[in-house]
């Protein structure tokens, strides 16, 4: 009996750890009714509509309208009306016949004559020339109007592909090629491939005589071969496709097995899905313990709708073959991720429009196969075939869709309670809500059970209740509990915006449907397949292995490491940023020059002590402002003026992107990037209340009123906590105030930094009128604008132009709702408008113990130049998407950045008023005490004229003793 009890415990044992039960899945290919889910019948009875003006309420206004089964040829090059750019092209890149090129700003209109009355598909035939990189965006109007917002951000994807092959670094990591462009003629149906929440093509309703289709360039070039009004061709069920098959002889093939690395993809839509390394598994294909190995695709870069991977691969003989993925979605626990497959460029049955890979922490075989779980084969013909993979949202669609639609109005509700309660009610108060808004009242129930049927819908695609429907049911409970008990709700709109917000982020959240692909196996159905990952000694091996490299490796130095005279560069930056610049410097610096360069990343603190102890770089990146001045006045950096062709390089940049490195007659940096405020606006919310876009600061005096008698708010960033980060804290109070005390004309330091001038007439008037903006017109000291300006509470607010990036990622909710423009300024006698700012800067500077001063800069050089910064700002994008869209201090590469054309004018038009901030020794006392200053004005009530002398004598004795410190002239000198 012993012995018998030892034998099973070692069965159980290999069973559960040595060889787990399975590393197989299906991919259950279920098809739908319709391409509306059963959500929207199910919650019809508490739905309150859509926002009035999208897609979901167009479809309903044309419900039971015909969808004509003939197809519409429009001549492109034949158009009605057209503005200045458009122009004819005939036989172009390979396509005969004649073709229309529109521009990045413009519109181009067609008359089209309809016989058949109804709803018409719209497939265009397109080239997209190059442009600035970005993903091409057309708005399309019908009759002169709008049909639907979703048709105001037509997005048509570019192709991208790897710009070379794959190749080793001398400590043999791989080396990821760039991405480039691959542009050919496509067909594409119109649909929504911005949100994801309608995965068939748009319908437009055409009526009977003549018609006009105006399209309006909002980004990117494009040429347009053909526009064709039809119906796409319906897709056959598994049954129907295999039934066909069969009948025409088709059989499985047999001894067939195809791998197909998913690396190898040859065509992608984001020039950010490249191939990934991944190192948690040893099954992977190909493996190294502890070496980089480009051996998989996708992960958290595949994870947005419309998002497509396409790959090319040979079969031997034409026939039936089953299809197995070689995956993981590790991402999304409890549910699943989505994705269409197409094969030669068509969905070939209604099933794979939607495959579902459930979560898994480890690699899985994903076997698509019906719903009995026999896989399911598809048709092949023998030489080269292609495999398609899109992200869709698949059975989220819909309810993702009403999700937004409720935030919306919520949003909306907030808004209208915060008109009559403020953002600060009075707790003891009865606003009688119920009698003032019952609408609003009435919404909030509605959407608490709107909310709750959603949850419900979520339970049973997930299958289980948690931490996915918290949120949902959270919600759900205070809306029904506010509409039940209006007389709390000014009590609870702290928790009521704070739960807004948390429903956006697990928006975000939820359309985010990221999967790895290490392969896929295209096979004769008897074809076993092999394990797709490893057991319980084989990862204990591989960890093992990595644990002892990692003793040997260097995990710090980037690329291609060289000895001898090589340039040394630290960057102050992440690991993501350092590859892609040692690649850059690999592939074209040395290339070019000659001139090896060892690239580390480093923290920000570690810079200082190795340069004391003489075992600096020669280079260092990405350093704050301050730094190059604070390491000039100790005699550690090289002057760069010394370089005879310094004032050419000075050229590339504004004059204030150089500002703070100047000192003495010297200069000690190169810009890597600059940064300034302009003013975003809510350009909805401004609509609803009818006012402007304010040009000056009288101008703003007369939009506050309206907007506080609205409860709402305009923003200027300060901070009135002192704060670890340079550019949080006092740095944030003194560019805000910068902005003042430039428009005013006036300066921070007089006499080349020898005494402060902040106290002059024109600085005293600028501090007051910026204090008095916070105590007399109650403007709030601190706050998130990022949420505030996303639920509607701050329609206007100064920021810096890098939080563009943000809103543009992460408030899909307002896309389209606004927008930014120059900040308010001063109007000059001469009527002209003043709107002048300061600036923020990132530098790169050369240590003085270099020894080679001449390679060294060579590579600055090399760093700031037009080709490079457009580069690395692309593959910035490329890498990490919009959100890490680089803020250039090149000039010339801005201009090639993937700015729509709208928004870089009004860059363009801030960056004109741009001053440098001037940095001296000493200088960290002046945004210390501005900021003190205002403090004692605001919560003190002190004088503004008073406050600001009094800290002026504090900044100028730190000045002096700084001055004195370094052996520099001092104020009491000079008298």
């Amino acid at each position: 009996m012993k012995r018998f009890l030892q034998i099973l415990l070692v069965v159980v044992f290999f069973s559960v750890f040595i060889f787990p039960w399975s590393t197989n899945m299906q991919l259950q290919a279920e098809a739908s009714d319709s391409p509306h889910s059963e959500l929207v019948e199910r919650l019809e009875a508490v739905a309150i509509g859509s926002r009035g003006d999208d897609y979901f309420a167009y479809q309903a206004q044309y419900e039971g309208f015909p969808k004509p089964a003939r197809e519409i040829k429009i001549e492109v090059a034949n158009f009605s009306r057209a503005s200045h750019g458009v122009e004819v092209l005939q036989d172009f890149a390979g396509r005969p016949g004649r073709a229309v090129k529109t521009s990045e700003e413009g519109f181009i209109e067609w008359k089209v004559n309809v016989d058949t009355p109804g709803l018409y598909q719209i497939k265009i035939e397109y080239y997209p020339v190059e442009g600035r990189g970005a993903s091409i965006e057309r708005e399309l109007w019908l009759n002169g109007e709008l049909p639907f917002f979703e048709a105001s951000q037509l997005i048509i994807k570019r192709v991208w592909t790897d710009g070379g092959q794959v190749r080793r670094d001398n400590r043999d990591n791989d080396i990821r090629p760039g991405q480039v462009e691959t542009p050919f003629w496509r067909e594409l149906y119109l649909a929504d491939y911005n949100t994801g929440y309608y995965p068939e093509p748009f319908h437009f309703y055409f009526h009977a005589g003549e018609n006009t289709l105006r399209f309006t360039a909002v980004k990117e070039p494009l040429v347009i071969g053909s526009i064709t009004l039809c119906q796409k061709k319906a897709v056959p069920t598994y049954d129907e496709y295999l039934r066909d098959h069969l009948a025409k002889g088709r059989r499985p093939v047999e001894g067939q097995f195809i791998k197909v690395q998913g690396e190898s993809a040859q065509f992608r839509s984001e020039p950010t899905l490249y191939a990934i390394n991944d190192r948690t598994s040893p099954t992977t294909e190909p493996y190294h313990h502890s070496k980089i190995r480009l051996n998989a695709i996708g992960g958290y870069r595949w994870n947005l709708p419309g998002q497509w991977i396409k790959w090319r691969f040979e079969v031997p003989e034409s026939g039936l073959y089953k299809i197995v993925f070689k995956a993981r979605q590790n991402s999304v626990r409890g549910s699943y991720c989505n994705r269409r497959l197409l094969i030669n460029g068509e969905v070939p049955f209604l099933e794979t429009d939607n495959l579902e890979f459930r979560y898994n922490n480890n690699w899985n075989n994903y076997t698509i196969t019906t719903a009995e779980g026999e896989p399911c084969l598809f048709y092949l013909e023998k030489g080269e075939n292609e495999l398609h993979m899109e992200v869709t949202l698949g059975r989220l669609a819909d309810l993702l869709r009403a999700v937004e639609d409720t935030i919306f109005q919520l949003n909306r509700a907030y808004r209208k309670i915060l008109m009559v309660t403020s953002a600060n009610p009075d707790p003891y108060r009865d606003y009688q809500l119920d009698k003032l808004m019952p609408d609003v009242i009435a919404l909030l129930g509605k959407q608490g059970a709107f909310l709750d049927a959603l949850a419900a819908q979520l339970r049973d695609y997930t299958g289980e209740r948690g931490t996915q429907t918290a949120i949902l049911t959270q919600m759900a409970y205070q809306l029904r509990d506010m509409a039940d008990k209006p007389y709390t709700i000014h009590r609870r709109m702290n928790s009521f915006k704070e739960n807004i917000g948390a429903l956006g982020a697990w928006l975000r959240e939820m359309k985010v449907q990221p999967i790895d692909i290490d392969y896929f196996v295209v096979a004769a159905p008897e074809q076993k397949i092999p394990r797709a990952d490893a057991g319980f000694f084989g990862k204990m091996w591989h960890e093992f292995r990595g644990m002892i490299a990692s003793f040997f490796e260097d995990y710090q130095s980037i690329g291609d490491v060289h000895g001898g005279e090589a340039v040394r560069v630290w960057a102050v930056t992440g690991r993501d940023q350092a590859q892609l610049l040692k690649q850059m410097i690999d592939d074209t610096f040395t290339a070019q020059t000659g001139i090896p360069v060892n690239l580390q990343y480093i923290q920000q603190q570690v810079l200082m002590p190795a340069v004391v102890a003489g075992r600096g770089p020669d280079v260092a990146s990405n350093l704050y402002r301050n730094d190059p001045i604070n390491y000039a006045i100790r005699n550690a950096v090289v002057d760069l003026t010394e370089f005879p062709d310094f004032s050419g390089v000075e050229k590339r940049f504004h004059p204030s992107a150089i500002q703070p490195f100047r000192f003495e007659g010297g200069v000690y940096a190169l810009p890597d990037n600059q940064t300034f405020p302009v003013l975003f606006y809510r350009s909805d919310i401004l609509e609803e209340l009818g006012i402007d876009v304010p040009e000056t600061w009288d101008d703003l005096y007369h939009i506050l009123p309206v907007l506080q008698k609205n409860h709402l708010e305009f923003g200027i960033p300060i901070s009135v906590q002192l704060q670890a980060d340079p550019y949080g804290g006092p740095e944030l109070a003194m560019q805000s105030y910068a902005i003042f005390l430039f428009q005013w004309g006036g300066e921070l330091y007089r006499g080349n930094g020898i005494a402060s001038a902040l106290d002059s007439e024109e600085a005293i008037g600028a501090f007051r009128f910026w204090t008095e903006l916070f105590l007399n017109y109650g403007l709030p000291v601190w706050y998130n604008f990022a949420n505030r300006f996303r639920i509607g509470e701050m329609p206007l607010a100064v920021q810096d132009y890098q939080t563009y990036n943000q809103l543009i990622v992460f408030a899909p909710e307002i896309r389209g709702l606004w927008g930014f423009a120059p900040v308010p300024g001063v109007r000059r006698p001469d009527g002209s408008i003043d709107r002048s700012v300061g600036s923020s800067a990132m530098a790169s500077m050369m240590i003085k113990a270099t020894k080679d001063k001449e390679a060294s800069w060579e590579f600055l050089k090399w760093w700031t130049s037009a080709e490079t910064q457009e580069r690395f700002g692309r593959e910035m994008e490329t890498l990490l998407g919009a959100a890490a869209r680089h803020p250039t201090a090149n000039m010339e590469a801005v201009s090639s950045l993937p700015w729509p054309l709208k928004d870089y004018k009004a860059l363009m038009d801030q960056w004109q008023w741009v001053k440098g901030i001037q940095e001296v020794p000493g200088g960290y006392f002046t945004p210390r005490h501005i900021t003190n200053a205002l403090r004692k004005v605001i919560y003190q009530k002190e004088d503004p004229r008073e406050t600001l002398l009094d800290y002026v004598i504090t900044i100028n004795d730190e000045l002096t003793s700084k001055r004195l410190e370094f052996g520099l002239e001092t104020l009491e000198d000079r008298e």
